[in-house]
């Protein structure tokens, strides 16, 4: 993010935009062959590296798709009083991409019959790597897409010269001048910003992370079975004391209601951002 966030004010929108879609077009790749690997302790460490590899593109996304969705809003007069409505909608598309990709997992665990108790090994490899083959076929459209068809942004341009001129002409320094400025008169609303950005990922991504324990308090006849089955992708369905323990395809059907029941947050917030008597204030 910090990256991207430097080299789109520095490069432009358009050629941050094809950077990232092209890492993530490469991440994508090495996830689709990571599950060929045979040697487990060789599996993880390529595995790890594809994923830090893809990530790093998915985090220079963020501010390349936030900063291009603002601007776009600023420069169409019909979109200049919902420019945070068009910034939420873009955040939007991390919940559409888990429904989506929840769904897909769902459809690959049907057509290879792995609705049991209990996963089979292959079959298991070729639905994460046709999962990842789904992602690298949206990358290569994005790719596409943004070399083809994107088009620098109006004002990233505009706003460009003007800083360039202001620095050189009427100021006499260098063009790093408006940026340490920037963070010298706006530091503590930046600062403010971030934790806040930081507190929302701690409670989002810790609740992500016992989702699972959630929905079985709510839901006691949705039990895991990974405690008793012990490592490994099968695990027998023997039953348990509270009640039936669900399957690994019943599972994820909690996890896409999940990310369905979320997406809805997405869209109210976009819904709400930009009225008068709401705003982003009081959402906050």
């Amino acid at each position: 993010m910090l990256l991207f966030g430097a080299l789109g004010d520095f490069m432009g929108r358009a050629w941050g935009s094809r950077i990232v879609a092209s890492i993530m077009l490469s991440g994508s790749i090495l996830l689709v062959m990571s599950p060929l690997v045979s040697d487990p302790l060789t599996y993880l460490r390529f595995f790890i590296f594809a994923q830090t590899f893809y990530g790093f593109g998915v985090g220079g996304e963020y501010p390349m798709a936030s900063s291009s969705a603002a601007e776009r809003s600023q420069s169409d007069p019909a979109l200049r009083n919902r420019r945070g409505e068009q910034v939420v909608l873009t955040f939007s598309q991390q919940g559409m991409g888990n429904l989506v990709n929840g769904c897909v997992i769902l459809i690959f665990m049907v057509i290879f019959a792995q609705t049991g108790k209990s996963l089979e090994p292959t079959p298991s490899r070729n639905i994460i790597m046709l999962q990842f083959a789904a992602a690298a076929a949206v990358s290569v459209f994005m790719v596409l897409w943004r070399y083809l068809k994107l088009k620098e942004s109006e004002v990233w341009k505009a706003e460009r010269e003007d800083a360039l001129e202001l620095t050189a002409k009427y100021e006499h320094q260098q063009t790093s001048f408006i940026y340490r400025t920037a963070l010298k008169r706006f530091w503590p609303r930046l600062l403010v910003t971030s934790l806040a950005w930081v507190a929302n990922d701690g409670a989002f991504y810790g609740n992500k992370l016992f989702q699972s324990k959630f929905i079985e308090a709510l839901y006691p006849n949705v039990r895991s079975c990974a405690a008793e089955a012990g490592p490994g992708l099968s695990s027998k369905g023997r039953g348990s004391k509270g009640g039936s323990r669900s399957t690994p395809f019943e599972r994820m059907q909690w996890t896409v209601l999940n990310s369905a029941v979320s997406l809805t947050g997405y869209w109210a917030a976009a819904a709400l951002i930009d009225k008068p008597w709401y705003g982003r204030r009081f959402m906050q």
